[in-house]
């Protein structure tokens, strides 16, 4: 059940980054518009077309790293997953050659299972914390 559930989360995960991304550049798009059919005077219009262009330079700047900070944790469960997966008996008879076969699979699963298990709790605390602070206004998350 530990597998499944660990792969779904992460092919979940990597399946929603494309949306994530487009919610984050629709930031600058926003400022954008607002520049473009602003009720403003001609005066303030060109100081904030500067400060706009900035924005959506950052924001186009910053989109990889989005895009990282979004398939990271996906890309951990998906990997904790397979480890998990992968290494389902001792195999004590066979060759030395690699490091799997020197480390009884108990210890692949317990490294896999806590891995999978720390990134599902961290992903989830820091999600839960970015969008209570967002609610609550704190400006960081606002913005």
């Amino acid at each position: 059940v530990v597998v499944p559930a660990l792969m779904a989360t992460g092919v979940v995960q990597v399946v929603v980054v494309p949306a994530l991304i487009q919610a984050y550049l629709d930031g600058g798009l926003v400022a954008w518009y607002e520049v473009k059919h602003g009720e403003r005077g001609v005066q303030a219009m060109a100081a904030l077309r500067g400060v706009v262009r900035q924005k959506l330079e950052v924001t186009k700047h910053l989109a990889c790293k989005v895009a990282v900070q979004a398939v990271g944790p996906a890309t951990l469960m998906i990997a904790c997953a397979c480890l998990l997966g992968s290494k389902r008996r001792d195999d004590s008879e066979g060759a030395t050659e690699n490091i799997t076969s020197l480390v009884p699979a108990v210890c692949w699963r317990t490294v896999a299972s806590f891995l999978g298990w720390w990134t599902c709790t961290a992903w989830a605390t820091l999600i839960s914390v970015g969008v209570a602070a967002a609610k609550a206004g704190v400006e960081t998350f606002t913005r």
